[in-house]
């Protein structure tokens, strides 16, 4: 699956966004049911949510998270820290890394053209991304309490 086959396809829609903060466990999982949500990392699977798409730094389990939860979508960076995304499955996204500087005071968002996502230190940023690369019109961060 490509990326492109991702854009606005929540569009106009509100995204919640969940981090694996602590703050988690004051809600009910049930709650997300009937939301888009973009879980980062291994949050969609240990929190319980039923529908989600996936966004990891994690090459090297992104594939495993594919093909446990093959109903949804796992995007993850095509290259992150040495480690490169090889294995392929229906539901895994491999998205083009960008070659911005890390976030500080030389990271500029706004210097690339091509079909890519903009990544931070944390897979919170890059989900943040997707789900606007998605069409969300309103970001909900939900558990993005720094863990």
């Amino acid at each position: 699956m490509k990326l492109e086959q991702l854009e606005n396809k929540w569009h106009g829609q509100t995204v919640y966004v969940l981090g694996s903060g602590g703050s988690l466990n004051h809600l009910d999982p049930s709650f997300f049911d009937d939301k888009n949500c973009m879980a980062v990392n291994f949050v969609g699977r240990e929190f319980g949510l039923k529908h989600f798409v996936t966004f990891t730094h994690y090459n090297d389990d992104a594939m495993a998270m594919a093909l446990q939860f093959p109903d949804n979508k796992v995007v993850v960076r095509e290259w992150h820290i040495g480690h490169q995304v090889t294995a392929e499955a229906p539901n895994l996204i491999v998205a083009p890394s960008n070659n911005l500087p890390a976030p500080g005071s030389s990271f500029d968002p706004f210097a690339h053209e091509d079909l890519s996502l903009l990544f931070g230190s944390s897979s919170i940023h890059g989900a943040m991304h997707l789900a606007a690369f998605m069409g969300a019109k309103d970001i909900v961060l939900v558990g993005a309490d720094c863990g």
